[in-house]
């Protein structure tokens, strides 16, 4: 005689549907196990995703940080170095100017070469403010007014007066 497929030594008589350690796949027991392994499995896989990316913006977020600092440090050492370039150019200036006053005037004329040169770059320096501000208000006005008068030409064009001439009436 064939053994039976459905029973195995070590099974009571139950007609191999259960075993001693588990319950067999199809049973809802089993099914529910299986499929709270699996979500639980799929919870940790999620926040494994969800730990990459929040390590990665923080990464960036270090990275744009370094990179800014670096940045800031590479801007102080340009504009340091271009104003120690300037005060040598002026130093130097205002050194051969008082040389030149020295063998003009004396040597007790020395002080000249500097304060010519200080009132010199003071003067570009407020009229290039003047002259600017001069042209900045100057244009900014002039576009105002002309979109404003535009605005008068369409409201002629619509309505057959202006918002001047409906407020002489």
């Amino acid at each position: 005689m064939k053994p039976d497929p459905t029973q195995s030594a070590g099974h009571s008589g139950n007609g191999g549907r259960f075993t001693d350690d588990h319950a067999p796949p199809d049973h809802p027991s089993q099914a529910f196990q299986d499929a709270m392994k699996l979500v639980s499995e799929a919870k940790e896989y999620g926040s494994y995703f969800v730990a990459a990316k929040v390590d990665g913006y923080k990464a960036t977020a270090r990275n744009i940080g370094i990179y800014a600092a670096l940045g800031l440090v590479g801007a102080a050492i340009g504009v340091t170095g271009l104003v120690v370039s300037v005060v040598m150019l002026l130093t130097g200036l205002a050194g051969g100017l008082g040389k030149l006053a020295e063998h003009w005037f004396g040597p007790a004329w020395g002080w000249l070469g500097p304060t010519i040169l200080g009132l010199l770059i003071i003067g570009i320096a407020v009229g290039v403010i003047f002259f600017g501000m001069r042209w900045l208000t100057g244009s900014s006005r002039s576009t105002t007014v002309a979109k404003y008068e535009d605005r008068k030409r369409k409201q002629r064009s619509e309505f057959g007066h202006d918002v001047s001439q409906r407020a002489a009436r």
